[in-house]
Parts: C-alpha cells; structure tokens; sequence
C-alpha cells in the first residue's frame, strides 16, 4: 500500500497517494491490540484487504497481491511493537501529500503522530518546518529545522534555517518601520518622475478606456517578454485605488433582467486560461457582467499579466466587473509564493508596494440580488455576524491573525457541524448547520466561495447550499484540475455551471517566482 501510495505521488496525483498511504496507516493501527500483539496479521488475507479498502486501477491490484504473497509480514507470530513498524514513514509521507493540497494543518497533525512513535526521525521534523513555512509562521518553522540539525546533518535545513532567520530580522525591521511609515506609498508616487521605456508597448489613457483597448493590451501582454511600461501600470493601479476606495466593505449587487453575471473563482496568475475564460464566455460588457472572487496573484508564473487585466477591466467596465479580495492578495502570501518575485523581475519592488496599498481597497464580500452571499473564504467564527457586522470591517490593512475578516478570507467549509479546526492550518471550517443559520439569520439563499481546488473545477456542497467554484485548471500545473465559473441571469439565484480545461501557456513553469525558501519543499 505505501509503494502504492509513492507510484501515484511521483505522478502528483497527490489524493490517490494520500489514500493508499492512509490505507496503510489504517492496517498498521488496526493490527495491535492493547497488548501491542502483531498475531492479528496471521488473520489478514487478500480478500479480507479488499472488503476494506478501494483498488484504483487492475494493477493496482496485481502489484498489491504480489507484495503480500512476497512478504514476510503475513508469516509472523511473535509480538513486536508498533515503534518496530514503519507506520512513522507513513504518516511523514501522507503528510507531504496534505502539503502538496495545501492542507498544511492536517499535515502538522500527521507529523506529530510520526514524531511520538519515532521522536527521532528527522525527516519529520522537516517536513513539519515546511508545512509552518508555508504557513508563513517562520519561527515554528525555525524551530523544526533546529530540531533536524540536531538530529542529523542536513544541507537544505541548514539553508531554510538560515533563511527563517533573514526573514524574522526583516519581519522585525519592516514593523519598525510601519510604526513610523504613516503615509502610504500610493501618496508619496509621483507618475511625472517616471519615464516611458517602450513607446510600442500600449499606452494607458483613462480619459480614453474602451473594449478595444483592454483588448489591444490582453493581446499585447500576452507575447511572452512583453509588458506595458511601468509608468502605464502605475497610473492604472492609481485610478483603481481611487476607484476602490470609493466602495463598501460589503458591495450589494442586483442584476438587471438582460444581464448575465459570470463568478469567476481562482486565477493564481494563469494569465492565458484567463484569456481563454474571455473566449468561451466573451469580454466584460454592460450587459455580461464579471465577478472575480480573489487570489488573482501567486503561484502562477503570470499574476502581472492577470492582475493588470483585471483592474484595466475594472477601470473600463466599472460597474460591470467586480474584484473580491483573497487570502492571496496580502503581503506575508506575496512574499513566499511569487507575485513579489515576479513584480521584481518584471519591474522593481516598489512596484509591489503599491499593488499592495490597491490589494487593502478590494471589497471582502458581495451580496447578489439580495440572496446570495460571495467571499473568497467563508462564514466568520464569530457567533451570530450579521451583514452589518462585516459592513463595519476596516479593510484598509493586513488581515490580523483572526476575526471576521481572516475568516471571510481563510474559512472552508466541511461535511459535519460546527467549526472545526482548519485542515489548512489557519482560521476555522464551517458545518452545514453554521451556513444555515448564517442564511437564515440574514435572509439569504446561498453562498458561493473559492479558495479550493475542485475536481470539477465546481463543487454544490451543503445540501445545495453552498457552491466552491475554482478557475485555474490544472492548478499548478500539476493537478488536473478543470476550472470552471458560474453564470447567473437577471434575478436568478441558480447559477448555470460551466467546466472548462487548461491551455497552454509559454514554457515558464508555476512558482518560478516564489522565494527560495518554497523550493525545494
């Protein structure tokens, strides 16, 4: 089951893996009774193995029938302890497969059995490291690290360690600086002092925004090593500030009858799947509205190209395409997973200091036709929030550690009731019994989030109540996702679900532009 298990992770097919390594776990532990006595494997057959567990594919079958009639396990009868086993191997590498989905919290908790049947193994400690790393929350981080170094020599710990390190002193020195920093960037950019380098490239006028020039420049970014002058981008995200800051925390949406309205969901920077978006579903117009449901930017290698886009479209269509902000769209996120990097190697670090002021300006959630409740995230942990609570929210800043805020941003749903601790690490999920009383108590029908990878691309979770709706196909390009979006007309309040696969995009691979830290991982 475990070599099973390492098949399917070496094709990145990270929920099969995951599978086959729980099944794993699962004989182990249900091998020992409280005696530690190993005799129960004498009663395992194959079929006894299949009644338990799900075979993906035929061979799948055969390789599994193989290794037990070769195997010596099924001949013991003497008692050994389960510290004797390797089930601290599994539980590391089931770990690795919640890291690779993102579900950093549950690969924590796997982490942590792994260390209490073999508090030695030093690759669990590293691999704990990583998940706080990705996480963000480099002094945990730190701490595995030291642990591995204690243990073993290891090179790559030795550099993440280091790093860790760099990070918390710049953590500190920026804090420092923020107590005295009061004006923001956007103010003090002066667009006069900024010279134009290509007069080819497109050339931003905002008295002059129509379809054909959004168009023009979604063509013209789209060539591989072309980009609009930087003093384009500036303006453009200036007018957006201006635009932004203008709109409520919570925007109240109500499509007129000719109107369709498309909810988009993830994008994290797959620029030409965003253009091919554009081409099954045509561009934003007054009548084919856009809603964006937040992290435009990370991972992909091509955020600058998806996040000019957005905001030009904005700009040119403001009261028809709607910009919600993700947990992506934040500073600690940007730094670890490329949209720094990449504004870095597209145009300078100042550039993302004032994408950064626009990203604190982006609505939390929406409100279409008085029914349906939009976020990126889901339902806050506080008791009883009501829609004039999340009105209320200053938006202006970094999402704190928790509150309404960090949850409308972070939260997931689950199939059971009540909050329940995040798989991902971070902040709460919600039971189907929350959202009915959140619908309920603010005479709503449905809620649409993103923030997860669906196979479908869409998912109707919670008896119906509930709708995830991801964008980026084939998510990193690793994970073989379809995308999707969600279409809505008039006063409808259910939507049409369209599915749609990836295409191909230039020869620069996802997180080329994430810190160094992420490699490697």
């Amino acid at each position: 089951l475990k070599n099973l298990g390492n098949n399917y992770f070496k094709e990145n097919d990270y929920n099969v893996s995951l599978k086959y390594y729980s099944y794993a776990i699962l004989f182990i532990t249900s091998c020992f009774d409280e005696n530690n006595n190993i005799d129960m494997f004498n009663k395992l057959t194959m079929d006894s193995i299949y009644d338990h567990i799900k075979i993906e594919k035929d061979e799948d079958k055969v390789l599994l029938a193989n290794n037990y009639n070769n195997s010596s396990v099924n001949k013991k009868n003497e008692m050994i302890s389960i510290n004797e086993t390797d089930i601290h191997i599994y539980y590391t590498n089931r770990a690795f497969c919640h890291m690779k989905l993102e579900n950093y919290g549950l690969s924590i908790k796997d982490i942590d059995e792994a260390v209490k049947i073999n508090p030695y193994y030093a690759k669990a400690y590293y691999r704990k490291g990583c998940s706080y790393l990705l996480l963000s929350n480099l002094k945990d981080a730190s701490i595995c690290f030291q642990k591995v170094l204690k243990l073993t020599k290891d090179k790559d710990s030795e550099i993440k360690l280091k790093q860790c390190k760099k990070l918390l002193f710049e953590q500190k020195f920026q804090k420092a600086i923020e107590l005295e920093k009061k004006i923001p960037y956007y103010e003090t950019l002066v667009l006069d002092t900024i010279k134009l380098e290509n007069e080819n490239a497109p050339i931003y006028d905002k008295n002059n925004l129509n379809i054909n020039f959004l168009k023009k420049v979604a063509e013209y970014i789209s060539v591989p090593n072309q980009k609009l002058n930087k003093k384009c981008v500036c303006a453009i995200v200036l007018d957006i500030i201006k635009l932004l800051k203008e709109l409520p925390t919570l925007v109240y949406l109500n499509l007129r009858p000719e109107e369709t309205l498309t909810v988009c969901g993830d994008l994290h920077g797959q620029f030409y799947d965003l253009l091919n978006i554009m081409k099954i579903n045509n561009y934003p117009s007054e009548n084919n509205s856009y809603l964006f449901n937040g992290d435009f930017v990370d991972r992909g290698s091509f955020s600058v190209e998806v996040i000019i886009f957005l905001y030009l479209a904005k700009l040119t269509f403001p009261n028809n395409v709607h910009l919600t902000r993700g947990n992506h769209e934040t500073n600690d996120m940007n730094k670890l997973y490329g949209f720094l990097g990449e504004l870095q190697a597209k145009y300078d670090e100042k550039m993302h200091m004032l994408f950064s002021d626009s990203f604190k300006f982006l609505p939390l959630a929406y409100v279409l036709n008085n029914s349906i409740f939009i976020c990126h995230g889901g339902i806050p942990s506080k008791i009883n929030t009501t829609l004039a609570d999340i009105e209320k929210i200053d938006r202006n800043t970094e999402p704190p550690d928790e509150g309404i805020m960090t949850d409308l941003l972070w939260a997931d749903p689950n199939e059971d009731t009540g909050f329940k601790p995040s798989k991902r690490g971070i902040g709460y999920s919600f039971g189907v019994d929350i959202t009915e009383k959140f619908l309920k108590a603010n005479n709503l029908s449905n809620i649409i989030r993103s923030h997860e990878v669906r196979d479908n691309g869409y998912a109707i979770e919670q008896n119906g109540l509930l709708y995830t709706v991801f964008s980026a196909p084939n998510y990193c390009d690793v994970m073989k996702n379809k995308g999707a979006f969600l279409k809505f007309k008039g006063n409808s309040i259910k939507p049409e679900c369209v599915t749609f696969s990836e295409v191909p995009h230039p020869n620069i691979p996802s997180l080329k532009y994430a810190h160094n830290l992420y490699q490697n991982i």
